[in-house]
C-alpha cells in the first residue's frame, strides 16, 4: 500500500505548489508517484476544457514522470465554496475520499496538496481542507515564509493541527535570499522550541516560477537545496 503526504501552507501564494512539485521530483526518481490535487480552483481553459494548473505545472517540472490527478476543477479563482458554487456544485468529503482510496494502492507515494489554507472552507456544511488530511490520516507538510511574522503563522497552524490530532510531519521554511538571514535562521530554532518539530528546513524560494503559465523558472537549480528522497520518506505515513 502506497504512502501519503498532505502539502499546505500559512497562506495562498506562499509556495506549496512548487514544494509539492519538488516533493514530487525528489521521489520520483526511484518511485512510483501520484501528485493529487483534490480541488483546484482557476483551473485552465484550453479548447473549451478545463486543466488543473497546478497538476499540469507538477507534471512538467518532473518530466511526464508521475501520474497526476484532480477531483474537483472550476474556473473561479476563490475560495473552494464559492468557486463550486458559482458551477452549482457541492465539493463532498466521500468523493475525495474514494478518490484518494483509488490511487493510493497504485502508487508508491502519494503527495496531496491542498487549496489554500488549513481552514479555507470547502463547502458550506463543515467540510474545510484540514478534513482531508484528518479523514485520510496522512501527515502535513508545511510551507511558509521565513522571514518576520513566520513563528505566528507557523506556530498558530502548528497547535491548530495537534488539537485536531493531525501529524505536523515537517515545516518548509522558504528563504528571502540563498543564505538565511539571521532573522530567518532565529526563527526556524525558536519553532523547533514550540512546535516540538525537528524537521524544518530552511529553502531558498524558488523565483521566477508562474504556475499557472508553466514557467519553472530556477526550480532544477534551487531543487539541489531540497531534502533528498531519503529523508522526504521519513515525513510520510
Amino acid at each position: 500500500m502506497g504512502r501519503g503526504i498532505f502539502v499546505t501552507a500559512t497562506s495562498t501564494g506562499i509556495g506549496k505548489t512548487v514544494v509539492s512539485a519538488a516533493i514530487s521530483y525528489r521521489l520520483s526518481q526511484d518511485h512510483k508517484i501520484c501528485y493529487y490535487k483534490p480541488v483546484q480552483t482557476g483551473g485552465i481553459i484550453k479548447e473549451d476544457k478545463i486543466y488543473s494548473s497546478d497538476c499540469e505545472f507538477v507534471s512538467l517540472v518532473c518530466g511526464n514522470k508521475i501520474n497526476v490527478f484532480s477531483s474537483y476543477l472550476f474556473k473561479y479563482p476563490a475560495s473552494p465554496h464559492f468557486s463550486a458554487r458559482l458551477e452549482d456544485c457541492t465539493i463532498k468529503k466521500q468523493k475525495i475520499v474514494e478518490d484518494y482510496k483509488s490511487i493510493v494502492d497504485k502508487f508508491d507515494f502519494v503527495v496531496t496538496e491542498g487549496a489554500g489554507g488549513l481552514f479555507v472552507p470547502l463547502n458550506e456544511d463543515g467540510f474545510y481542507i484540514y478534513n482531508i488530511p484528518k479523514t485520510l490520516k496522512i501527515g502535513v507538510v508545511l510551507v511558509a515564509n521565513a522571514s518576520l511574522g513566520a513563528i505566528n503563522f507557523v506556530s498558530l497552524n502548528s497547535f491548530f493541527l495537534k488539537n485536531n490530532k493531525i501529524k505536523l510531519a515537517s515545516i518548509i521554511l522558504l528563504t528571502e535570499d540563498s543564505k538565511p538571514s539571521q532573522i530567518e535562521l532565529e526563527n526556524r530554532e525558536i519553532l523547533k522550541k514550540i512546535t516540538k518539530i525537528d524537521n524544518i528546513y530552511l529553502i531558498p524560494q524558488f523565483k521566477n516560477i508562474d504556475t499557472e503559465n508553466s514557467l519553472v523558472g530556477n526550480f532544477y537549480e534551487n531543487i539541489k537545496n531540497f531534502p533528498d528522497s531519503e529523508e522526504i520518506k521519513r515525513w510520510f505515513l
